[in-house]
């Protein structure tokens, strides 16, 4: 199921997404590096939209800008509407 869930999140790169995993927890954010392990999502500020931080490519991220999600606990990935944050 990993190997679904990281061809989805290579297509859906630089999109915004919600991500349940299979332990409950809920991620909304934009994939911002995808790799055969994890996938990297920047959280969404819920107050502006879209969270203010840096990004540095090569998994070499500021403390609290991107989350990495292990691609195995993934129980739900959907797109998520431009403007749309709930």
């Amino acid at each position: 199921m990993s190997q679904y869930y990281y061809s989805l999140c290579k297509k859906y790169h630089g999109k915004t997404v919600f991500i349940r995993t299979h332990d409950g927890l809920e991620y909304r954010g934009v994939i911002r590096e995808v790799d055969s392990r994890y996938v990297y999502v920047q959280p969404l500020n819920q107050r502006r939209g879209f969270g203010y931080g840096y990004y540095f490519p090569r998994r070499r991220f500021r403390e609290g800008v991107a989350i990495g999600i292990a691609l195995g606990s993934i129980a739900t990935l959907l797109l998520i509407p431009p403007f749309f944050f709930f």
